[in-house]
């Protein structure tokens, strides 16, 4: 694969070098700083967009601050929902949540603590069953059997 970038101050692809530096993102208003990969142009040296890159940092920044929230991290999300063994939908839909909302977490969106709090008490099987037996017309019977 080649190391190519469109360079906007050169008008042109070109290779292109990534730095370690601290960047500073905000993240729900608070400024979280973290050690970003930042991509230069190795002609003119300037600072250069990339979205895989960006994507990445920003990634990290919103980990930094799920742990200073205390709010469980993407994999957790999974590792709770599979202990189930449940699709996404199915329990997005036993929390009482939109359908693509478990699907976003733990794909590294953001949560708020209210669904943070309600997936971290799913993890508990007692609460769990309550949330279960409150929500069964909203998934299958098969999926309710599963879930059980």
């Amino acid at each position: 694969m080649e190391n190519k970038i469109f360079c906007p101050v050169c008008r042109e692809d070109h290779e292109y070098t990534i730095r370690n530096e601290k960047e500073t993102y905000p993240v729900k208003n608070e400024p979280v700083t973290i050690d970003a990969d930042v991509t230069y142009c190795s002609v003119c040296g300037e600072q250069i967009w990339n979205q895989e890159i960006d994507d990445d940092n920003l990634k990290k920044a919103f980990r930094i601050y799920r742990d200073k929230h205390d709010l469980l991290q993407p994999e957790e999300i999974k590792r709770i929902r599979e202990k189930y063994t449940l699709t996404q939908i199915a329990f997005a839909q036993i929390l009482g949540l939109g359908e693509k909302t478990i699907a976003r977490y733990e794909s590294g969106s953001l949560q708020d603590s209210a669904p943070n709090n309600l997936i971290f008490l799913a993890k508990y099987p007692d609460a769990f069953k309550i949330l279960l037996e409150k929500n069964k017309e909203h998934i299958s019977e098969s999926c309710y059997e599963q879930a059980r």
